[in-house]
C-alpha cells in the first residue's frame, strides 16, 4: 500500500523518496550534545506547536514552553535518549531551545537537535484533489 503523508497525501514515487532519504541520511551530519546511552531508545520530539507553543504571546519567551514539558521531558528521561527536531532552520531552532532552556536543564540531557535539513522532498499525491505536488517530509 502507499504510504501516507499526514493521512491525506500519497507518495507518489516511493523508489526515488527512499533514495532520496537514504542519501539524506548517509549524509546528515549529527551533532551530539551529550552522548547516547546504552540500552536507551531514542524518542524524537517535534518542537513547533509541541513543546514550543508559537500561538502564546509571552511576556517572557521562556514562557512559551508547554505546561508540564519539564516534568514530562524529566519522566521520559529514565527510560529514553532525548532529540529534539523542527521543520524551522537551524538558526530558529537553537534560539527557540535556548529561550525555553531544554538544552541546559539539569534534569535531562537532550543528546541532539535536528532542523529542516534532514527533511527530503518528496513528490505525493493529494487524495481529495489528485494534484501532485512536491512536499518536504
Amino acid at each position: 500500500p502507499d504510504c501516507d503523508i499526514h493521512a491525506r497525501f500519497l507518495v507518489s514515487d516511493k523508489a526515488t523518496a527512499l533514495d532520496r532519504l537514504a542519501a539524506r541520511s548517509f549524509n546528515l551530519k549529527i551533532e551530539l550534545i551529550h552522548p547516547l546511552r546504552q540500552g536507551k531508545s531514542l524518542l524524537v520530539l517535534d518542537v513547533d506547536y509541541t513543546i514550543y507553543n508559537h500561538t502564546n504571546v509571552a511576556i517572557k519567551p521562556s514562557d512559551s514552553i508547554r505546561p508540564g514539558t519539564n516534568e514530562f521531558l524529566t519522566k521520559v528521561y529514565e527510560h529514553f535518549d532525548i532529540c529534539f527536531w523542527s521543520q524551522s532552520r537551524r538558526e530558529s531552532l537553537e534560539t527557540k531551545l535556548e529561550l525555553i532552556g531544554v538544552l541546559s536543564n539539569e534534569n535531562y540531557k537532550p543528546v541532539f537537535y535536528l532542523d529542516r535539513s534532514a527533511m527530503v522532498p518528496v513528490q505525493c499525491t493529494d487524495k481529495q484533489t489528485g494534484k501532485t505536488t512536491l512536499r518536504e517530509v
